[in-house]
Parts: structure tokens; sequence; C-alpha cells
């Protein structure tokens, strides 16, 4: 993991949003799984798109996570950033005929 994307990370967003080295086991329903190099949990979409960028910049991979039901993550863990989308992305709307659900909406 590019340590200055890190920086930028802990720099752009609020650390306590942030994890490195996060054990994956904690976030999917089997409860296995190694690291992940970086972990962020958005709290809107302005966030999401941009870590997106920054991880464009940086030429890390990024890996999208839900609720973790049903995920298998490998002991050798997911490199480069994952965006962990929660309860703080899950406002529903309607715009005439259409329905938007956040991200982190249980369905």
């Amino acid at each position: 993991m590019n340590k200055d994307f890190v920086r930028v990370c802990y720099e752009e967003f609020d650390p306590i949003r942030l994890f490195e080295d996060a054990p994956m086991r904690f976030h999917t329903t089997f409860r296995i799984g190694g690291p992940a190099d970086l972990l962020f949990y958005p709290k809107n979409t302005e966030e999401v798109q941009k870590i997106i960028r920054l991880a464009k910049k940086y030429d890390e991979p990024v890996t999208w996570l839900g609720n973790g039901s049903n995920i298998l993550v490998r002991d050798g863990g997911i490199r480069g950033l994952v965006i962990r989308f929660s309860h703080k992305m899950e406002d529903i709307s309607h715009e005439g005929e259409a329905l938007i659900v956040g991200a982190g909406a249980l369905l």
C-alpha cells in the first residue's frame, strides 16, 4: 500500500473512519478472513467520490463491501482500499417514480 495514499486519506477524512490492516473477519458474516490494507467507512456520496479519485491517483485497487453477507476473504486479506458501506449511508427517498436508496441500506 502506498504510504502517501494513506497519509492523504488521514488528512482528508476523519481518522476514526479509517482502519489500517483491518481484520476482515469482523466485517463478514462468516467471521473469517485476513486484513484489508485500508478500510474506510464513508459518511456520504461525496466522500466516496473523493476517496475513489485519490485511490485512482495513487493507483490503489478498490474493493466495495456492503453488509459482508456471504463474503469469503482469503487469509492473505485484501490489497488496497476497502470501502465499507454502513448505516451512515442508508437514506431512502424518491424522485417522481424513481426510488433512491443509499448503498448502506439493508435489503
